[in-house]
């Protein structure tokens, strides 16, 4: 198998291609997304789900807890805050 090498029109540290490909009426069709529920822009990061998710803890603390204590060693990196941890 050799390598091949993606064309330099594909940089992947931009949201660009995310958006795009996430705004499109075929993409949203296939992961079934509702209009009338989601009627607006697809964002990489939205305050509006941000501010209104109720469906898992704000912290995963208690699951970073739970993993370590089965031994398992953990490095998390912190984009926004540029924070190290490690377990």
């Amino acid at each position: 198998m050799s390598a091949r090498r993606l064309g330099e029109k594909y940089d992947p540290c931009t949201e660009k291609h995310s958006t795009i490909y996430f705004n499109l009426v075929e993409a949203q069709k296939a992961l079934h997304v509702n209009p009338t529920v989601a009627p607006s822009k697809w964002e990489t990061c939205s305050d509006v789900v941000a501010f209104n998710w109720k469906d898992s803890p704000k912290s995963v603390l208690d699951i970073y807890r739970e993993l370590v204590s089965t031994g398992l060693r953990i490095w998390k990196f912190s984009y926004f805050s540029i924070l190290f941890v490690c377990f």
